[in-house]
């Protein structure tokens, strides 16, 4: 038995990266993660954009090749988006995975600047 996990983004769907498998294996889905899809100009990013200049950080808005349940709830109709304080590519669930207390200071400033964007943007 062979086991793998497969992590699309968004536009691409794992059933039909691996259906040419298919052919030469017996394939069964444990569990599906839909990839992250958020609209660039939707009223979460745009009020997290404006959050991360008054924070003091560079805007900075990318797709995150991992699956995440925030996919979930994009799925679900809600816009969601992946966001915390640190370095995630090649740091998340290994060993030694850390985070800087200045980035944690950081990730405060700008969750507060978040809250009140959100908050703006309510009214």
């Amino acid at each position: 038995m062979f086991g793998f996990d497969v992590r699309p983004v968004p536009g691409a769907e794992a059933a039909e990266l691996v259906a040419p498998l298919g052919r030469a294996a017996e394939l069964r889905v444990v569990r599906t993660n839909p990839p992250l899809a958020t609209a660039p100009d939707g009223a979460l990013v745009r009020a997290l954009a404006a959050a991360q200049r008054r924070s003091g950080l560079p805007e900075r808005i990318e797709t995150k090749a991992t699956c995440t349940e925030a996919g979930i709830f994009g799925a679900a109709g809600l816009e969601a988006v992946v966001l915390g304080p640190g370095r995630s590519v090649g740091n998340v669930h290994k060993p030694n995975e850390h985070t800087r207390v200045s980035q944690l200071h950081q990730a405060v400033k700008l969750y507060r600047a978040a809250l009140a964007s959100l908050a703006v943007a309510a009214q």
